[in-house]
């Protein structure tokens, strides 16, 4: 089964080697086809030249950008498919995720409200130094009644690491918190 895994792994990251590299030689092979450092530059390109410097929209890491949206679409479904594997329980457990925030600005207040459902309050530790808001939760999975198995297993089981700078203004000492329906809310006054 490892050796399968491994395999597996493997081939993705050759895939992606692949794929970064015919990007680069594209854009290498673009480069070159434009630049005139060698050779005299022909009316052609010239002209290329030319409308290059009349269009400032253009975005030289388009592709590279492109390219890192699809690694993440490949990657995360690839992780979750794991996640669901049972025989892959211990090698998740070491692992945290970030789960999502917000952070506004709500008259002379700050708000941070983070997912983090299916935890306990007394599991969530929240902490405030150098305006660096640290927030640590753990999640614990629920016994199974004796007899039922999983059909299919997503939730995520383990730990959630998350850490925020602060505005300057914000004022640590004025910290509250409040943990309803998943939702972690922390309020912050701001400094006059």
């Amino acid at each position: 089964m490892r050796d399968k895994i491994l395999i597996i792994l493997s081939s993705v990251l050759l895939a992606a080697v692949v794929i970064e590299g015919y990007y680069l030689y594209k854009i290498n092979s673009k480069v070159e086809s434009s630049s005139s450092y060698y050779k005299p530059a022909s009316k052609k390109e010239n002209t290329l030249l030319k409308q290059l410097s009349i269009n400032q929209n253009i975005n030289p890491f388009k592709e590279f950008q492109q390219m890192q949206e699809n690694m993440d679409k490949v990657f995360g479904s690839f992780n979750a498919k794991f996640q669901n594997n049972p025989d892959f329980d211990k090698f998740f457990k070491n692992f945290s995720i970030s789960p999502a925030l917000d952070m506004m600005q709500s008259g002379n207040k700050y708000v941070v409200n983070i997912n983090i459902p299916g935890s306990t309050k007394n599991n969530i530790k929240v902490s405030v130094k150098d305006h660096i808001l640290k927030v640590k939760a753990k999640m614990q999975e629920t016994n199974n009644k004796k007899g039922s198995k999983y059909i299919q297993k997503e939730r995520y089981i383990g730990s959630f690491e998350r850490e925020l700078t602060l505005p300057q203004n914000a004022d640590e000492s004025s910290i509250k918190t409040i943990y309803k329906n998943g939702v972690l809310t922390i309020t912050f006054d701001k400094k006059n």
